[in-house]
Formats: C-alpha cells, structure tokens, sequence
C-alpha cells in the first residue's frame, strides 16, 4: 500500500487509471492499525495496474485536504476512479465485514472503468 503524504500525492494517485482505494487512517487508531493489515492481505487479491491501494495518514497531511474529502471519522476509505470518488465507507465495522463491502466496492468500481474504456473506442 502507497503512503500518500501530501495533497499533490493525493490528486496524482486518484488521478491514475483503475480503481483507487484510499485509506484515510491515524497511526492512533487501532481500528486502523487492525484494518490496515486485512486491506494489505485484500490488496494482494488485485493486479496493481488495475487496483491501486494507497493510505493517508490524516495527522501527516494538510488538513485542507482532510476538510475537501469530507474525512470527519477513523477508517474512512473512499475508492475513486477517474479522479471521482465512486464510494465511501466510514470503518466502524470489524475488519471482515469492511474487507468484504470493499471487494463489491472494488467490483462495481472496476464495472465502471470498463464502460469507460469501451466508450473511448
């Protein structure tokens, strides 16, 4: 999972072709910590060039752009394509049940980057 330490490393990763994962977490949270792991094991289910899974420790990051994501809660993971955020889910649910949501988010996701790349035929 990519580290994203800056604002400009956010806009250049969600910017990438496929399915971006974004983990907003705190090194502080042990809901986090714990999630952080079932997502690694979830990222290794996926080709990188077309899954990308990247992290933002919110406390390393301007909160400006904590503010512009709408990140008000610890897990927060959003999947963008095409620069467009496409889902969102506040962790608060065990690891399992969040790793589970991710992969029908990742899926409906990947839908979507498919009829895009068949209209640009």
């Amino acid at each position: 999972m990519e580290a994203l330490s800056s604002e400009k490393a956010f806009e250049d990763a969600i910017a990438r072709e496929g399915v971006i994962v974004i983990d907003f977490m705190a090194s502080w949270c042990r809901k986090c910590v714990f999630l952080k792991a079932k997502l690694e094991k979830l990222s290794a289910a996926y080709d990188v060039e077309d899954v990308r899974f990247c992290t933002v420790d919110v406390n390393k990051v301007p909160q400006q752009l904590i503010r512009r994501v709408e990140v008000v809660s610890m897990p927060t993971l959003q999947v963008y394509v095409k620069g467009e955020k496409v889902f969102e889910l506040v962790g608060g649910e065990d690891g399992d049940a969040v790793a589970r949501k991710m992969v029908y988010a990742i899926e409906d996701a990947q839908k979507k980057v498919a009829s895009s790349t068949k209209g640009a035929r």
